[in-house]
């Protein structure tokens, strides 16, 4: 679980990135964080400062 605050301009600021929920693997929390940041700009909030929080599921392929 990666939770995170989106300003009105769909700007995150990476230190408001945060793991809630680790995975157990720091890999796997790091990757999370990536892809917050690899998702920026975000759409613009319905009001000024959004924070959000949001599962993330990776699938591991041998």
């Amino acid at each position: 679980m990666v939770q995170f605050l989106i300003h009105s301009n769909g700007m995150v600021d990476a230190s408001s990135i945060k793991i809630a929920k680790s995975s157990g693997k720091a890999i796997l929390d790091r990757n999370a964080i990536d892809a917050v940041l690899d998702a920026i700009p975000f759409e613009l909030p319905p009001k000024e400062e959004l924070e959000i929080a949001i599962p993330v599921v990776f699938k591991l392929k041998s």
